[in-house]
């Protein structure tokens, strides 16, 4: 069995190969007829959507230093939603 580290090393080298001029010339095809394509090069957005700190999808609050290694247990002290917020401190342990 090989490590998550070695996998994610193997499969960036076969898909850095893979993507070349050669390849895969670039094409431009309708948004609409674009879906399960892959991006041939980075794109980057010319403004911060949403304009302000806020995330726009679920999420976890995480220590980080609790997450080094994982797999790991946290205790959930609490929830925010698009009508309730948290209000609280996430210590060691803990997410929200």
């Amino acid at each position: 069995m090989i490590s998550i580290e070695q996998a994610v090393q193997m499969v960036s080298a076969r898909a850095d190969a893979a993507i070349s001029t050669d390849f895969m010339p670039a094409e431009s095809v309708a948004l609409s007829d674009s879906i399960g394509r892959v991006l041939r090069e980075a794109i980057h957005a010319d403004v911060d959507s949403p304009s302000f700190n806020r995330s726009i999808r679920d999420g976890f609050a995480v220590k980080a230093s609790d997450v080094q290694t994982v797999p790991v247990e946290l205790d959930v002290i609490g929830e925010s939603r698009a009508v309730l917020s948290f209000d609280g401190v996430v210590g060691a342990g803990q997410c929200s």
